[in-house]
């Protein structure tokens, strides 16, 4: 099916990655904090949110829009016939459920699953930005407080307001 690049995740992300942890994001949510106390005498108000059934609620449309500039046709069509066309049954106590083919959200369980929901999450930090960063140097640690406002690890997300 050719060669093909999924789309980079955003320096927020740190979920899906090798060698980062979860001790990598608070380490990181530490000094983000420390620069902003230490250089701008900003106390930030921090926001831990835990997304109640993440992998089932999110919009498959809005990640095969994310994928089709970097996947060929055939195997965008391939993902979005293993998401799209399922129908699932439960089995309990030798009772079978009836049919039903979920609208939204990715597979509990597919291997593929992980990757397409961080293909989702990957747009939740541009959201809360609403006004344009000034133009200043990299090293200018305003710059660098105010360009992550969001940290994710997976599903997990805090997010950094400072007045």
């Amino acid at each position: 099916m050719g060669n093909w690049k999924a789309p980079p995740l955003g320096i927020a992300q740190g979920g899906f990655r090798r060698s980062r942890s979860t001790l990598n994001q608070a380490l990181c949510l530490v000094e983000n904090c420390s620069i902003l106390h230490q250089h701008h005498r900003i106390t930030p108000t921090l926001a831990f949110l835990d997304i109640k059934s993440a992998y089932d609620t999110i919009d498959r449309d809005h990640i095969w829009q994310t994928l089709q500039p970097s996947v060929s046709l055939p195997l965008l069509a391939l993902l979005c016939n293993l998401f799209d066309k399922v129908n699932i049954e439960v089995l309990l106590s030798n009772a079978t459920s009836y049919r039903f083919s979920p609208a939204t959200g990715v597979l509990q369980g597919s291997i593929l699953s992980p990757f397409l929901y961080s293909i989702y999450i990957n747009q939740l930090p541009a959201l809360p930005r609403t006004q344009p960063i000034e133009e200043v140097p990299s090293t200018d640690t305003r710059r660098f407080a105010q360009s992550i406002n969001c940290l994710l690890y997976a599903d997990d997300v805090v997010l950094i307001a400072a007045p």
